[in-house]
């Protein structure tokens, strides 16, 4: 699980769910556009700047997020 706590609206063309990353930069694609996900927090660690969070948690081919809203 992560919690997203900074991020901004981007043009990047990505995947509707699919995060991508280049560079150190987080983007995750969105129906119109994608999210550059600037800060994040996994689940049971301390905020981080994304790429903090890159530098340990790869960004694989083939992902997708799932909402966990409920």
């Amino acid at each position: 699980r992560l919690v997203i706590c900074t991020a901004m609206i981007s043009d990047k063309t990505v995947s509707v769910g699919v995060p991508a990353a280049e560079a150190g930069r987080l983007w995750i694609g969105c129906a119109s556009g994608s999210l550059e996900v600037l800060e994040l927090q996994p689940a049971g660690k301390k905020p981080m700047k994304a790429a903090e969070f890159l530098r340990g948690y790869p960004v694989a081919g083939g992902s997708f997020l799932a909402s966990g809203a409920a």
